[in-house]
């Protein structure tokens, strides 16, 4: 993990490099993004849960694109509330990395730059986003990981007939699927594999 020191002589080197040259395995520069909080919260989740997988700092408000302090050195906007970040961060991951956020003051830009801390967990992270990545395997078997929103068990619609609806038969297991919400995926470590005809 880089110090704040550590970035800050990093920072003069902006002027004969650009930022990307200064990154490394554990350390990277990201503009905050100009088109609004959203996309800045999920930048800062999306380099949370990178980071978390291998341990790292990521500097934000730096452009890592351009030669020159000045002109690399952009800055957060001081209505971005640390706090905030660290409930996305937490809300929207899982297993639940812990970034450390430091303010770094610099004579640049917004005049303020984010430090974030992200120490290595037992890999993998990944976020809780409502979606179901998929991997077709040689075998003609398609694996989907469960993300956590999906892992909750939901009641039937009123509509619904009670009882089974579908039955898929995997290679790593057989789950069943009820409209009465009685089984289904319980745990992180689970996958649902669907044999394709």
């Amino acid at each position: 993990m880089r110090t704040l020191s550590d970035i800050t002589a990093l920072l003069d080197e902006l002027e004969q490099v650009v930022a990307d040259e200064l990154e490394d395995q554990d350390l990277d520069f990201k503009e905050w993004p100009r088109d609004g909080m959203k996309h800045g919260v999920d930048l800062v989740v999306q380099m949370a849960i990178c980071r978390a997988n291998g341990g790292g700092t990521v500097v934000l408000g730096v452009a890592d694109r351009v030669v020159g302090r000045a002109s690399a050195v952009l800055g957060v906007p001081p209505e971005v509330d640390v706090n905030r970040l660290k409930k996305a961060v937490y809300d929207s991951s899982y297993p639940k990395p812990m970034p450390v956020f430091e303010e770094l003051r610099v004579s640049k830009g917004t005049g303020r730059l984010l430090v974030m801390q992200v120490h290595p967990g037992l890999p993998p992270y990944t976020d809780t986003y409502p979606r179901v990545p998929a991997q077709r395997r040689e075998s003609g078997v398609i694996g989907l990981s469960v993300p956590q929103r999906l892992r909750k068990r939901q009641r039937a619609p009123t509509d619904a007939p009670v009882g089974r609806f579908i039955r898929t038969v995997g290679v790593e297991r057989t789950v069943d699927y009820g409209f009465d919400g009685t089984s289904g995926p319980q745990s992180g470590d689970e996958k649902l594999s669907i044999i394709w005809p």
